[in-house]
């Protein structure tokens, strides 16, 4: 009784690192050079900060680009498959 005790806990112990594990690294993969904390932010320069932004702009910008593409590539799917039918 005792196994299939420490067998379940030890199972849900590793579902929960995976999972953890796996939004650390998502997080890792969407942060920039700089944390976003405002005492980081703040005792930046001027000029540091304007970088910053133009990165985050930029990325910003390939997300919506991929994203728009996304979208119109599935309507024209959507709409040829409507034809189609």
């Amino acid at each position: 009784m005792s196994i299939i005790l420490f067998l379940a806990l030890v199972a849900i112990v590793t579902i929960a690192f995976y999972f953890r594990s796996k939004r650390v690294k998502s997080n890792k993969v969407n942060r920039l050079d700089y944390d976003s904390n405002m005492d980081a932010w703040m005792g930046m320069i001027r000029e540091e900060r304007d970088i910053l932004v133009e990165k985050e702009k930029k990325i910003s910008l390939k997300r919506k680009k991929v994203l728009l593409d996304q979208i119109r590539k599935e309507y024209k799917d959507l709409t040829q498959s409507r034809d189609k039918s």
